[in-house]
């Protein structure tokens, strides 16, 4: 498959991210180390959580990089179904981080909550995070499908 316009656009994009989260990877250490002359238990805790955090989506707009340059011979690889499921796999973990961090924080700052009550709930970006790592698990399962089926035509020629 040859390169296209929008496959540029997104190459740049996806390595404009790994340039930010790579920078934000390795500064954020520095950062809190600055910050804090003491280490209590729950800094050392919250910057663990961060840290991966951020690396759970550096791993996935890495992931997401090595799919679409496997474009070029074919998308229907056993790779790219492991590819899919390590995404979905970082992304369910970074929605727990999401919902556990954002329960709280929703009922402090007021925000849109769709099942809630005074003590927290449920925001939009906390259902919008598991509905990423479950298109990314549909996904794996389409490609592996989609893989069979081309082998099984292979086959049959």
């Amino acid at each position: 498959m040859k390169a296209t316009f929008s496959k540029d656009i997104l190459n740049f994009i996806l390595y404009f991210l790994v340039l930010a989260l790579g920078m934000g990877f390795i500064g954020f250490p520095i950062m809190v180390l600055k910050k804090f002359n003491n280490f209590d238990l729950f800094s050392v805790f919250n910057a663990i959580i961060n840290l991966v955090y951020i690396l759970m989506y550096l791993t996935v707009v890495l992931c997401l990089i090595k799919i679409i340059s496997s474009t070029l011979v074919s998308p229907f690889i056993k790779e790219n179904v492991k590819r899919f499921k390590i995404m979905g796999c970082c992304l369910i973990v970074n929605t727990v981080f999401e919902c556990i961090i954002g329960y709280n924080a929703a009922a402090i700052s007021k925000a849109i909550t769709i099942i809630g009550s005074d003590s927290g709930g449920i925001t939009p970006p906390m259902i919008i995070c598991l509905i990423s790592a479950l298109m990314c698990f549909v996904m794996g399962e389409v490609f592996d499908k989609a893989i069979k089926i081309k082998n099984e035509s292979d086959l049959t020629i």
